[in-house]
């Protein structure tokens, strides 16, 4: 069994962006992990992906929105069913964007379009102080930069799952399911200002201002502070594999003593 964590990356994609998003995680984890990819759209969620997997990231999406019914009868079922065996099974879980919408529907929270709450450029995050004792996020200052670029947003999450920051724009853009290792962020920390930058030269529909898309690319900034969190992820990751590794060694050794 390898010594690093291995991290299934679950994505949204069917266009160049599907590559890209490859690239950049690639790019931000470097030897830190073994990254293995696989995509809802087209590809099966088998709950033997798990088997290999010490941690699990549901990724973003630039085409698909939960807000207009897209996957209702195909893949969003699956996808909504395979994270709750993620869940069920105690596996880290992080879920970025449209991951981060999809672990709200599938905890009971409501996802709506909203004009007024669209977002899209480098933004401020301000923690809640739920986040200032929350193993990803204690070590981030109260207000940091994000990336972020979205047109759905949640605006209700039951009461089990905890709020740990916001924007200006947005009451949610993070949170934890409590008494589970699974977290949401609506802000990508995989991508700083350059990815930023090539995201939305792919996805230019997302510009809010459709006149200046130049003028958003120019305002775009890194965001090393977001970027800690993948990588405190993977921290966690290694600690709960390290102890699960440990306890199956434990279970092995009671069995061939008795």
């Amino acid at each position: 069994m390898s010594s690093k964590p291995i991290i299934l990356i679950v994505q949204f994609r069917t266009n160049a962006t599907l590559a890209h998003e490859q690239q950049c995680f690639l790019e931000e984890y470097g030897d830190e992990a073994t990254l293995h990819f696989v995509n809802a759209i087209t590809d099966e969620l088998a709950p033997e992906l798990l088997d290999t997997s010490t941690a699990v990231i549901i990724s973003g999406s630039g085409e698909f929105y939960l807000t207009q019914g897209d996957g209702k009868d195909t893949w969003l079922p699956k996808t909504l069913r395979f994270i709750g065996q993620v869940l069920d099974r105690d596996i880290p879980l992080l879920g970025i964007c449209f991951g981060f919408q999809l672990l709200a529907i599938q905890q009971g929270g409501v996802v709506e379009r909203v004009e007024a709450m669209k977002e899209t450029g480098t933004l401020e995050i301000q923690l809640f102080p739920s986040a200032y004792n929350d193993e990803l996020f204690e070590s981030l200052p109260d207000n940091f930069l994000g990336q972020l670029g979205h047109k759905d947003t949640i605006t209700k999450l039951p009461k089990h799952v905890i709020p740990l920051a916001k924007s200006e724009k947005v009451p949610f853009q993070a949170f934890r399911v409590q008494g589970k290792m699974a977290w949401g962020t609506l802000f990508h920390p995989e991508l700083n200002r350059e990815r930023m930058r090539s995201r939305l030269l792919l996805s230019p529909e997302y510009a809010l201002d459709q006149n200046n898309i130049e003028n958003a690319l120019a305002l775009f900034r890194d965001t090393p502070e977001a970027t800690k969190i993948l990588h405190r992820f993977v921290e966690i990751t290694s600690d709960s594999f390290i102890i699960s590794s440990s306890n199956q060694v434990t279970e092995v050794s009671l069995t061939v003593h008795r």
